[in-house]
């Protein structure tokens, strides 16, 4: 006849995973979301440097608005895919900020080259009136 087969062990018991180390001070959480605090801080100071400038500064504004852009959409994206847990809100608010002031700062760009093209077809007029004025006194 057949032998009984061996009886079976039990499982060994579940091991729990390792407790996760503490962050030392000054080490990066894996749950910070720092693209989303970088777009909340370009964002409005990009907005803030075209409107006080009036414009001026449009260059400036342009490329901290397009940074904005990109880290805000870094930082929802890090939600989204659950590399972090934190600051979705400030990163859409960082884009949102950051496309007004590149919009602004296109605004500002456009303007600036109308007016420049203004002022020189006036400077040109003004040179012809200036001209003729002349040559009307000459001609006294």
């Amino acid at each position: 006849a057949i032998p009984p087969p061996p009886p079976r062990r039990p499982p060994p018991p579940a091991r729990e995973p390792p407790p996760e180390p503490e962050p030392r001070k000054g080490q990066i959480d894996e749950d910070e979301n720092w693209p989303a605090v970088a777009a909340i801080c370009l964002g409005p100071l990009a907005l803030l440097m075209v409107l006080f400038s009036f414009g001026a500064l449009y260059p400036f504004s342009l490329a901290l608005g397009i940074g904005a852009i990109v880290l805000g959409t870094m930082g929802r994206r890090n939600v989204t895919s659950g590399r972090s847990r934190r600051f979705y809100g400030l990163a859409k608010w960082g884009r949102r900020l950051g496309w007004i002031s590149v919009v602004l700062s296109v605004i500002a760009f456009l303007l600036l080259v109308v007016v420049a093209g203004l002022i020189d077809v006036a400077a040109d007029n003004l040179n012809d009136l200036i001209d003729g004025i002349k040559a009307q006194i000459e001609g006294l």
